[in-house]
């Protein structure tokens, strides 16, 4: 049984650092060209190297991205940057709004996958994770019109699902390493500055949430009007924050990450350790009265993330706000005493964090769509070309305080 969970866990590998960096690789490459088809990788990251060094990731990966004596290239980049390169800064090519939804759920796929090679790999997760990274590469190549990637892809991965995979510790070993240098990179958000409350506040004001983004309530829970003239309906993805835990043994958070998140979903669990299995209403109740007021909730793996649908632009500000003012893992406060009484987690902690990552993906995504609103009725941007995404501040100056 262990041989079979770790062949799983082998393939799960695999799929991530091959398959889906080959595909991912591609993508950027086609990205470059579209920009300028005589461009390498090092020129589109030189025309852009303003842009990347705004975002939270250029930085902290300065070295990598413009090495001395030396041009970057495509295969001397992690996935997690490859990602962040093609979501955050598509220079004068507008990446399709499909594209940032699959890596999005590419890069949740190899989270989940990650607590799972700890926890173990079950034949239902196995398949699932297979069939969602298959169709998700599907709809990347026909985006970028690869027939012959797409049929190769489609090809490789049956082959990887169907054959017998030996104990590849290399790749294993590889895809643990990717993680842990994708964690200690993303920087969680521990202040909100006063312009990015007023521009919440503002963007709040013009906003509404697109018909069918909403949860289902009634007319007298509804907290904003569906749209008039100076209003922008939009689509709010939803909001993840994450619950950071730390515990004395490593294997021992997996699981009490895995069992929360089953709890909070209201899934059984025969695995779940019985003290745990005995809390798990209490837990899912507190839970409850922390997270319904801002809308529908979830969780998902690949550590806990908690996931909001929010009833409205008013409220997603305002979870943000919360989160990062600590009021939240303040409010949760009752779930860790709760679970620090159970043997062997005496010292368990937890705090609840938005990551920049998290925060920039919702407000570029509203940004976006209240841009292309904004010119299709009329309006103009000075130097467009200039205007990166991941600063979508200066769309939202003139969407907020610019009208007619």
């Amino acid at each position: 049984m262990a041989q079979a969970d770790n062949t799983k866990a082998n393939k799960l590998a695999y799929l991530h650092v091959r398959i889906v960096q080959r595909v991912l690789r591609k993508l950027l490459q086609y990205i470059v060209t579209q920009n300028n088809e005589q461009w390498t990788l090092a020129d589109y990251i030189h025309a852009n190297g303003e842009q990347i060094l705004r975002t939270q990731f250029g930085p902290r990966h300065f070295q990598i991205l413009f090495p001395r004596n030396s041009e970057v290239t495509i295969d001397a980049l992690p996935l997690y940057l490859i990602e962040h390169l093609i979501t955050d800064v598509p220079g004068c090519f507008v990446v399709h709004r499909d594209i940032n939804h699959a890596i999005h759920a590419l890069n949740q796929s190899r989270r989940e996958s990650n607590t799972a090679v700890v926890t173990g790999v079950g034949d239902v997760f196995f398949d699932d994770q297979f069939e969602e990274v298959q169709q998700l590469l599907t709809t990347v190549c026909r985006l970028i019109n690869n027939n012959s990637l797409q049929s190769e892809v489609q090809m490789d991965i049956e082959s990887l699902r169907r054959t017998s995979f030996g104990n590849d510790e290399i790749v294993l070993d590889e895809f643990n390493e990717h993680y842990e240098k994708e964690k200690s990179s993303r920087k969680a958000i521990t202040s909100i500055t006063n312009e990015q409350r007023t521009f919440h506040q503002r963007l709040a004001q013009v906003a509404v949430l697109h018909k069918g983004n909403e949860p289902a309530q009634s007319t007298e829970q509804r907290t904003e009007p569906l749209c008039s003239v100076d209003m922008y309906p939009v689509q709010v993805t939803d909001a993840v924050l994450e619950l950071v835990v730390q515990t004395n043994n490593t294997t021992g958070n997996a699981r009490i990450s895995r069992d929360f998140v089953n709890m909070v979903n209201n899934q059984e669990d025969s695995s779940e350790p019985s003290a745990l299995r005995e809390r798990r209403h209490e837990i899912r109740a507190h839970v409850a009265n922390t997270f319904s007021y801002y809308g529908d909730f979830y969780a998902k793996q690949g550590c806990v993330q908690i996931c909001v649908k929010p009833r409205s632009v008013k409220l997603l500000f305002e979870l943000f706000e919360d989160c990062v003012s600590g009021e939240i893992t303040k409010k949760l406060k009752p779930v860790e005493k709760l679970i620090r009484g159970i043997t062997n987690f005496e010292a368990y902690k937890q705090e609840v964090v938005l990551y920049q990552d998290h925060y920039d993906s919702v407000m570029n995504d509203i940004a976006s769509q209240i841009r292309q609103q904004f010119k299709d009725r009329g309006f103009t941007f000075e130097n467009e070309s200039t205007i990166p995404r991941n600063l979508e501040c200066r769309i939202w100056r003139k969407v907020c305080f610019v009208k007619g």
